[in-house]
């Protein structure tokens, strides 16, 4: 008998098996509420789906393979996540880093951003931000 591999996302990571929310390419999540494993009977292709009940009766069947595992960057969400700092800034308040990461825990360790000593907040956010604008600009090209 072969051995199953887990789903794998569109980055090809895989996916493991109580994940609760997949996102498509533009960022919207759905709510996994079960894996189907099958094999197409024309292509003879392995293929994981992820159901979503959606209102009513609806349920989606989202092919994983297309689907992302974390929500994918976008301009609209760098531009969010500036504007989000920027206006904690405007307020007068000196920790405009730590509401740029709006997935930043209680303590500075809990943000993305924390490198430990080697930079300070201010200068990882910028270098997070070239980061982002760099891959998303070869994204376009």
């Amino acid at each position: 008998m072969a051995n199953i591999e887990l789903p794998k996302d569109a980055e090809g990571r895989e996916i493991p098996l109580d994940t609760k929310v997949l996102y498509n390419d533009r960022g919207v999540g759905y709510e996994v509420n079960r894996f189907t494993f099958g094999v197409d009977v024309i292509t003879h292709e392995v293929e994981w789906t992820a159901c979503s009940y959606g209102t009513g009766d609806m349920v989606y069947h989202l092919s994983v393979s297309s689907m992302h595992l974390e929500r994918p960057d976008s301009l609209k969400r760098l531009a969010e996540d500036l504007n989000r700092a920027w206006n904690v800034h405007g307020k007068g308040y000196r920790d405009m880093p730590c509401h740029y990461d709006k997935d930043r825990g209680e303590y500075c360790n809990d943000c993305r951003l924390c490198s430990h000593g080697k930079m300070d907040c201010l200068d990882a956010m910028m270098a997070d931000i070239v980061s982002r604008v760099n891959r998303l600009a070869g994204d376009s090209e």
